[in-house]
């Protein structure tokens, strides 16, 4: 009989764990025994990029993913980088290379079910929180309560993917005019082009260039601009 998720438990088990690798190893044994796995894109710009994933799905199954390119014919990561809300593996069209692929993951001891939750932050990078089924447990079985609880479980997991991956980063708020002046840079603008396109002197948009550096950590103009890019401030 399908029992009810905790969540306060759930989160507590991803807040404490000293790494993505023992939060989702906490996790997978709270939910009895699912595999648990976090995508991460490495750029905010790009939709994926393929370098950071964390998983309790068995090494040699990994391997043999990452070896045979999966990762541009699974449904489940197609679907999980271009949608917005969170989605039932039965729900995908599965035809063609998608179908071999997951004939070949049943070879591997790899069930067919599962949940996924796509996320995209606050400064648009995307990440991936799926869970899926093991030999303990059944995804559609499991629990009564986990399309409302694994949500917000997976926001948590995100963000400390994030942390760890890049270092925890915190809020900028960059004014409209700082933002112009990054994003006219980023077109490759001198200052003085910038000063005439906004009808202002070249000495105030110095200005708005120093302070945007200085609120992004930046030692220089171009790494401004390629740190406010990378959060996706411009």
């Amino acid at each position: 009989m399908p029992r009810s998720l905790n969540c306060e438990t759930l989160l507590s088990a991803v807040q404490s764990a000293q790494s993505v690798e023992s939060a989702i190893r906490q996790l997978s044994m709270l939910l009895n025994g699912l595999h648990v796995t976090c995508h991460l894109a490495q750029s905010a710009v790009d939709t994926i990029d393929w370098p950071y994933l964390r998983t309790t799905y068995p090494q040699n199954w990994i391997s043999h993913y990452l070896l045979n390119g999966y990762a541009r014919v699974d449904p489940v990561v197609a679907a999980g980088f271009t949608r917005t809300f969170p989605f039932e593996w039965s729900e995908l069209e599965v035809v063609g290379e998608a179908m071999a692929f997951f004939e070949d993951a049943r070879i591997h001891g790899v069930g067919p079910d599962g949940y996924s939750v796509p996320i995209v932050d606050r400064t648009g990078r995307r990440g991936l929180v799926s869970v899926g089924d093991s030999e303990q447990c059944d995804w559609p079985d499991a629990f009564d309560n986990a399309t409302v609880v694994l949500p917000k479980v997976a926001h948590a997991l995100h963000a400390k993917a994030v942390a760890e991956a890049f270092g925890p980063m915190l809020e900028v708020s960059l004014s409209p005019r700082e933002r112009d002046v990054l994003a006219l840079a980023a077109k490759g603008r001198s200052s003085k082009a910038i000063a005439l396109e906004l009808g202002v002197s070249e000495h105030t948009v110095r200005g708005y260039q120093k302070s945007a550096r200085h609120k992004l950590n930046g030692v220089s103009i171009a790494q401004a601009v390629s740190i406010a890019l990378k959060r996706r401030l411009i």
